[in-house]
């Protein structure tokens, strides 16, 4: 099957998954015991800490590890909160971050009173600095943004955001799960208090993630950790596979880069039914389509039928059938947006994958336009 759903979850890196089965065979020791079986252990995590936040560009104490993305969200805008003042209720954000994040916020607002303002995009899926400065007000405690749109790939300016709310002294998260690997990522540059990443996003295993938090903000983090003896393993793999990653991004982007041109440069005839979302500011891997009439779940379920897998957007809300988040915010209205599908491309995607998903594409306009 054509796989074409990366920005939901990619497969694991094969020198990955081979250091992951050294780990597990050969440092099984618990790392808290005061043998040398341990001490090797310790050490180890002590290494990939490092090497996760060498490729973040912060101090590994600032790293914390998480169960998942969701988890490493969670995390942060629980701490962020907790070390706002009581009198600040205000939040600022988007109303297209991923799941986790919006509905973590929404239940803070309906139980501990918190008052949300959503920032409104361009219509490229961009949050202008301008529209951040006009939501904060003085009771505004934190911002949260997404480092790149997990819909239509629209990469936002967190330097800039984050430089001006740091002068304001405003706590700012931001979502980098879709960004990290992808784009080089040095928190300090961006000034932000607190990031998020998800080993499975980037070819390591699943259940793991992390979150960076400031050092001053890392001490209130350390009684909301999950307990428990670390999976050393997955610890380790997830390092590996950040540092291949981070190591590597420049020759993958711009093998993705030449994936998504090539898409584009021979989909005329799909966007005579549709519109492929561009922006000046986009990650190549994602390519957001939505079709004129066509909608999104039964474009889905052909693709499927045809061996190509791909999404409505994203994975954690695909059961709801609910209109894009994203193409809602930029204008789209609800009926319309439910016609979005969204095709993310990774390390293993090819020209062929691509040119069989534009002849079923066709063919399915053209069944569905005769």
């Amino acid at each position: 099957m054509i796989y074409l759903d990366y920005a939901a979850s990619t497969p694991v890196d094969e020198h990955v998954l081979k250091i992951y089965q050294q780990t597990t065979r050969d440092f099984f020791a618990n790392p808290k015991s005061l043998h040398d079986l341990g001490t090797e252990v310790m050490e180890l995590s002590h290494y990939s800490y490092k090497v996760i936040a060498n490729c973040l560009g912060c101090d590994q104490m600032e790293v914390h590890l998480t169960h998942s993305g969701t988890e490493a969200n969670h995390l942060a805008l629980e701490t962020l909160l907790q070390t706002s003042p009581h009198s600040k209720k205000h939040i600022v954000t988007t109303s297209f971050e991923h799941p986790s994040i919006v509905d973590f916020l929404k239940e803070k607002q309906q139980t501990e009173g918190y008052e949300i303002s959503f920032l409104t995009p361009n219509d490229q899926g961009e949050i202008l600095l301008e529209e951040v400065v006009a939501k904060v007000k003085e009771n505004t405690c934190l911002v949260v943004i997404q480092h790149i749109n997990h819909e239509i790939g629209t990469i936002q300016d967190i330097e800039a955001i984050g430089r001006w709310l740091q002068q304001k002294g405003i706590l700012f998260h931001c979502d980098g799960v879709q960004a990290f690997s992808k784009v080089n990522v040095d928190v300090r540059t961006l000034h932000v208090d607190s990031y998020s990443i998800s080993s499975h996003k980037i070819y390591g295993p699943k259940g793991i993630g992390a979150t960076y938090l400031r050092s001053a903000l890392s001490k209130n983090a350390r009684d909301r950790l999950y307990k428990g003896t670390e999976d050393i393993a997955k610890l380790v793999a997830f390092a590996a596979a950040a540092d291949m990653a981070t190591t590597h991004i420049d020759e993958q982007a711009k093998h993705i880069k030449e994936l998504r041109t090539y898409f584009i440069e021979n989909s005329a005839r799909i966007t005579e039914h549709a519109s492929v979302f561009t922006a000046k500011q986009q990650l190549p891997h994602v390519i957001g389509i939505l079709f004129n009439k066509i909608p999104g779940h039964y474009a889905m379920l052909q693709f499927n039928q045809a061996g190509i897998a791909l999404s409505t957007g994203s994975a954690c809300t695909v059961n709801q059938q609910a209109p894009s988040p994203t193409m809602i915010a930029i204008g789209i209205d609800q009926q319309h947006a439910k016609n979005f599908i969204r095709l993310s491309l990774g390390n293993a995607t090819t020209k062929p994958e691509l040119e069989k998903t534009i002849k079923v594409c066709e063919n399915m306009l053209k069944e569905w336009v005769r």
